[in-house]
C-alpha cells in the first residue's frame, strides 16, 4: 500500500489543484470540498487536515464566509 509521503503522486496532479480551486470559487466549505475529494479522488487518503495540508503546499488561501469581520 503506497502512502502519499512514499508516493507524493498528488503533488504533480494539475487536475486535483484545478477541482479544489473550483471548490473553492463556488463558494464551498471544507467539508463539502473534502466531501467531493473523497468521492473523486479515491486513490489517497483524505481527511481535513490532509485538505488543509494540500491548500498550503497548492498555495491555495481559504477563507471561511461564514465568520463576521467583527
Amino acid at each position: 500500500m503506497a502512502s502519499n509521503v512514499r508516493n507524493p503522486t498528488w503533488r504533480s496532479g494539475a487536475k486535483l489543484r484545478e477541482d479544489i480551486e473550483t471548490f473553492l470559487s463556488q463558494g464551498l466549505q471544507r467539508e463539502e470540498i473534502l466531501n467531493f475529494l473523497v468521492r473523486d479522488f479515491p486513490r489517497y487518503a483524505w481527511s481535513l487536515r490532509t485538505l488543509d495540508r494540500r491548500l498550503r503546499e497548492f498555495g491555495i488561501h481559504f477563507s471561511d464566509t461564514r465568520i463576521s469581520v467583527e
